[in-house]
């Protein structure tokens, strides 16, 4: 299967002149923001070339630096080559921020980078969570919290990136994804009116009534929602504008990872719908949630969590299929009236047969 990778060999030496940006692209600059450019890309708009900015973050962590156990070793790969390509090579990377707090009750991870494209415009990208079942945990609060922290951050870092004129694009991936609508939803109309597009790959939504609110509605039309066919994080809570499902290689919440993604010329493969398993987790966890308070929600997150992790998971890649057929064990051990304890039946199941299905498409 061709993935954003073998993208960057075919297309890397064509410029945004020759090809205009695409979704493809989308994926890669709203990532860039999962490596530490801390020292290296400066926080102001000074700026540096990301070939330069590679070259440094290679020379201070090495070859092949972890960047955190759970995140896909395809994006050190990634930055390898894009920072060679014709097309990336030479773009400006400024404003690097990144902030944890992890003071219980005002905790926050926060990161987000600006890239300037050839024409004058700007990318401004936001740093989602990893694969890590914390991470996911912490999208879920979206659903106990009217606003988080760092969705106020990107607000801020938003506002900051549009001093400078110019067509703005914002994305993001998983959190990134809701940071960068969030965020768009909440500068003034007149930086708004120079948004080209809002692109959300696979985050999380919002509940109803942040689509009722005036300044999401002035964006509605530029929002570009993109789902793997067995997304998970993208279907917690509601989504608006366009929403684009693309096929992954892998299933449930493997297939989080853009690189499972396939990549047919300057696009993604479209699928018509999300499968089942997707689907029954998106019907049953906002059905649930929607008819409980906010103590009965946070409740329900904890004990979510608490029996995902049971089984010795730690990030979404963990919960494989091996993984996932010793889940229902655990199961029996929990209270057999849990509202999570059914729900959970039923999604895991489905994505067994998910895992089942991919495995005999691949024979």
């Amino acid at each position: 299967m061709t993935n954003l990778l073998d993208y960057l060999d075919w297309r890397g030496d064509l410029s945004f002149s020759v090809s205009p940006l695409n979704e493809v692209d989308y994926y890669i600059l709203s990532t860039l923001g999962v490596f530490d450019f801390v020292g290296i890309v400066p926080a102001d708009s000074t700026g540096c070339m990301l070939r330069d900015a590679a070259a440094r973050y290679f020379e201070k962590y090495g070859e092949n630096p972890r960047l955190g156990a759970v995140i896909p070793a395809e994006y050190t790969e990634m930055l390898k080559r894009a920072a060679k390509t014709a097309r990336f090579g030479a773009l400006y990377l400024s404003a690097y921020r990144s902030r944890l707090v992890e003071e219980t009750g005002n905790e926050e991870q926060f990161s987000a980078i600006t890239v300037s494209l050839p024409d004058g415009s700007r990318f401004v990208s936001f740093r989602g969570t990893d694969d890590t079942l914390a991470g996911w945990k912490e999208d879920c609060m979206l659903a106990v919290r009217e606003v988080i922290p760092a969705q106020l951050s990107a607000v801020q870092y938003l506002r900051e990136a549009a001093g400078y004129s110019g067509p703005l694009y914002v994305g993001g991936h998983s959190k990134g994804g809701n940071l960068a609508v969030y965020a768009a939803a909440n500068v003034p109309p007149a930086v708004q009116d120079r948004i080209v597009y809002v692109v959300s790959l696979d985050g999380p939504g919002f509940p109803e009534a942040f689509f009722r609110s005036r300044g999401y509605t002035r964006i509605n039309r530029k929002v570009l929602n993109y789902m793997p066919q067995s997304s998970i994080v993208g279907t917690l809570f509601e989504h608006r504008g366009q929403t684009r499902y693309v096929h992954s290689d892998a299933f449930g919440p493997a297939a989080h990872s853009g690189f499972t993604w396939e990549v047919k010329g300057c696009g993604f493969v479209r699928m018509r719908s999300l499968s089942k398993s997707s689907r029954i987790f998106r019907t049953s966890f906002g059905n649930t949630l929607s008819k409980m308070d906010t103590e009965a929600r946070q409740r329900f997150i904890d004990e979510f969590f608490d029996m995902l992790s049971s089984g010795g998971a730690e990030t979404l890649t963990d919960l494989s299929a091996s993984a996932l057929r010793q889940i229902p064990a655990v199961l029996r051990v929990f209270n057999r009236g849990s509202e999570v304890r059914t729900f959970l039946i039923r999604f895991l199941d489905e994505l067994r047969k998910d895992a089942v299905a991919e495995r005999g498409h691949k024979t």
